[in-house]
């Protein structure tokens, strides 16, 4: 059972990482591309550029710490499955720095510009010219973005 605990716990924790690295780099990319008298400038347009598959990565994230702190609780104690979740918190804000996944890097950036390409593509299939051509356009003001700003950015 121990085991299982400590895999779980270590997918668990990269899961995590890798969700918070995706989510800085896109609220930092979010604001660059809102001029500075912009309304919205607090999250900007964070939500256009996020991809897909990210708001249920998010989910995913937090609902199984529950099922974590329930095998925990139930193979050992509930003071235990405090400390293995909270050592799994700590662990998935080190797991992008071993993976060599920082927040606002040119490899998240591809990434979430390569989504950004596949939802671009489906628009044009189901005939939405509008939707595709602001992505496009949002794509383009991204790659515009000198790499220096988006880390800028991504520490503020």
């Amino acid at each position: 059972m121990f085991w299982i605990i400590v895999v779980f716990a270590v997918l668990l924790s990269a899961l995590t990482g890798y969700t918070m690295v995706i989510q800085g780099t896109t609220l930092a990319l979010g604001r660059l591309l809102v001029s500075e008298s912009a309304f919205i400038r607090g999250t900007g347009v964070q939500d256009a550029i996020i991809p897909k598959m990210q708001s249920i990565r998010n989910i995913a994230a937090m609902i199984l710490f529950v099922p974590l702190f329930i095998l925990t609780t139930y193979a050992y104690a509930w003071y235990h499955a405090l400390w293995v979740i909270i050592a799994t918190f700590f662990a998935s804000t080190a797991f992008p720095i071993i993976l060599g996944m920082r927040a606002g890097s040119v490899r998240i950036v591809s990434i979430i510009l390569s989504d950004m390409e596949k939802r671009r593509k489906a628009y044009l299939e189901f005939g939405d010219e509008l939707r595709s051509n602001a992505i496009s356009d949002l794509m383009n003001r991204i790659k515009e973005i000198p790499q220096e700003d988006i880390m800028k950015e991504v520490k503020r």
